[in-house]
């Protein structure tokens, strides 16, 4: 379990409580020969390792802050005009202190307001804002 806090992301708890389980059935003499006592381990690491991951993984995976990690698809919604024109629909904007690669279906003139609609990796997909 010591390791576990390391960061082995419950690939070690499943194996601890295992060995706390046999310690138990060990302890209560439930089991007494050392063949069943590593079967019972093996059995119970792989069934108690395969419970946390199909019970506790979806658990994890939650955030309160999904976009953090993920800074293109946080751009999605920001409108910008161009400050340069994009030939051939490609080209790139400053947003903020970063300069981001874009791509439009069209080729578009500089000061034409656009909208980040998708990302295509650390691109950003890009579309004419509609007048409002």
């Amino acid at each position: 379990m010591i390791l576990e806090l390391v960061g082995a992301a419950g690939f070690l708890l499943g194996l601890a409580v295992a060995a706390l389980l046999t310690a138990l059935a060990t302890g209560m003499e439930w089991i007494s020969d050392w063949h069943h006592q590593v079967l019972v381990f093996a059995v119970a690491g792989v069934l108690f390792t395969l419970a946390y991951w199909s019970l506790f993984r979806r658990f994890n995976q939650q955030s309160d802050v999904p976009l953090l990690n993920a800074r293109a698809r946080s751009m999605i919604g920001r409108r910008v005009a161009l400050e340069q024109d994009l030939s051939g629909g490609q080209g790139q904007v400053q947003i903020g202190d970063t300069f981001w690669r874009i791509r439009a279906d069209q080729s578009l003139q500089a000061g034409t307001l656009v909208e980040v609609v998708d990302t295509d990796g650390m691109t950003l997909l890009v579309r004419v804002c509609e007048s409002s």
